[in-house]
């Protein structure tokens, strides 16, 4: 059975508040070649997925990637005012800057809720069965990922064996071909033996 080194597989699990996606890719190397992006919060959990991916997919260039997006209404990126204040009151410090009025104050906002640290999400605590679920998750996308090199395989094995059947094929045309093709060399031969003898 021929596996192909090019694979592609997606998994999609739905929690309560969050949605878990977990795509992997696969690409031909002669050894395991593993990039994995994940966030922070499931660090814990990489050396696990790590083993499982390379049990699977012995070699290859992979990569593997953990999107964790939530789906509760409540959890809103919120305006850190306090941060926000600070950074129009640093940008109207900044020499030469004598800015008073509306329009001037409105691209400071601008500008100043493109700094960092502007908005802040409420972080929870992963809770183990998000954990388990990113385990069942990327087994589910690996199984996908081999399903679509075992069909990748099957193409494959189909145009060797064409390729094979018309060589083989060839081949008993070359044989046909060289009988002739060694009795013209054999009278060559000869010839060209009787004229060494002649001289």
């Amino acid at each position: 059975m021929i596996l192909s080194m090019t694979g592609y597989g997606k998994s999609v699990k739905q929690l309560a508040h969050k949605k878990i996606t977990v795509e992997i890719r696969t690409l031909n190397s002669k050894n395991l070649d593993l990039n994995m992006r994940l966030s922070s919060m499931f660090k814990e959990k990489e050396l696990t997925l790590r083993q499982l991916t390379a049990k699977e997919l012995s070699r290859g260039k992979i990569d593997f990637a953990i999107h964790v997006e939530s789906t509760d209404v409540d959890n809103v990126p919120q305006l850190n005012t306090t941060v926000v204040q600070s950074y129009i009151q640093q940008l109207r410090e900044v020499k030469g800057l004598n800015l008073t009025g509306s329009t001037e104050d409105a691209k400071l906002l601008e500008i100043a809720t493109k700094f960092p640290d502007v908005f802040s999400t409420k972080v929870d605590e992963v809770a183990p069965e998000e954990l388990d679920a990113i385990i069942s998750t990327a087994t589910n996308a690996l199984v996908e990922v081999n399903n679509y090199r075992l069909d990748e395989g099957k193409t494959l094995t189909t145009e060797f064996e064409l390729r094979i059947s018309n060589i083989s094929n060839l081949l008993e045309e070359i044989k046909a071909v060289d009988i002739t093709r060694l009795s013209d060399i054999r009278i060559r031969l000869q010839k060209a033996v009787s004229d060494i003898k002649e001289k």
